[in-house]
């Protein structure tokens, strides 16, 4: 026998073709339907800049899509300034975020790989993304470039809050991030500053939002 399901659905602005969540009784998880149009008055609602998944569509009047683009946030509705600035083709964003402590950074590095993997296995739409991702990280890996962006040290970074890991530890660190974000013809004379620049531009970090630990 089926198990019945209780979903909550919220009509932000009233229209059942307008932005809309959608929530599972007990889930931590919220999905958020947003049309293009109306990405600046999303920004209102509450909980929408949390970390997560996100797919850009390009729906039909008759619910057909053409396109897609799967991508990770890690400040949920925020992430998606970028791609209306530079992606033409999606009429519609469909976000699926949750709290941190659900939603960790090498988390939705593996869903948003294997969302990817799952979207070009189906033949069903173009996928966007011209590559699957590499790689997954840890917060210890954000915070770790986040800071190196920042100007911080590696001696500096040793003595944030919660950082346990020594200058030898975090050189090796240093390393095992190339490694996975460069290609093998690619890593020779890689420093600090080429690898936040490739960080910035797999958005693991993200420039326009890029600031220190609350301590």
């Amino acid at each position: 026998m089926a198990i019945s399901k209780k979903l909550e659905t919220i009509y932000y602005n009233g229209q059942p073709d307008g932005i809309r969540s959608i929530r599972r009784n007990l889930s931590t998880m919220t999905t958020y339907v947003i049309p293009r149009p109306l990405l600046s008055e999303a920004k209102n609602i509450s909980g929408i800049t949390r970390p997560g998944i996100y797919y850009l569509i390009n729906e039909s009047d008759d619910n057909r899509i053409a396109q897609i683009y799967i991508g990770q946030t890690r400040n949920g509705i925020n992430r998606l300034d970028d791609h209306n600035r530079s992606k033409d083709f999606w009429n519609k964003a469909i976000m699926f975020l949750a709290e941190s402590k659900t939603f960790t950074l090498d988390m939705i590095s593996g869903l948003e790989k294997f969302a990817i993997m799952k979207a070009q296995e189906s033949k069903r739409y173009k996928v966007e993304n011209s590559v699957v991702p590499k790689y997954e990280i840890d917060e210890y890996d954000e915070r770790f470039l986040r800071h190196l962006a920042l100007g911080y040290t590696k001696e500096m970074i040793t003595n944030l809050c919660r950082m346990p890991f020594g200058v030898k530890s975090l050189e090796k660190r240093q390393n095992d991030l190339i490694s996975r974000l460069f290609d093998t013809g690619e890593r020779g004379g890689i420093n600090a500053t080429r690898l936040v620049v490739k960080a910035l531009q797999l958005h693991i970090i993200d420039l326009e939002h890029l600031e220190p630990d609350e301590e």
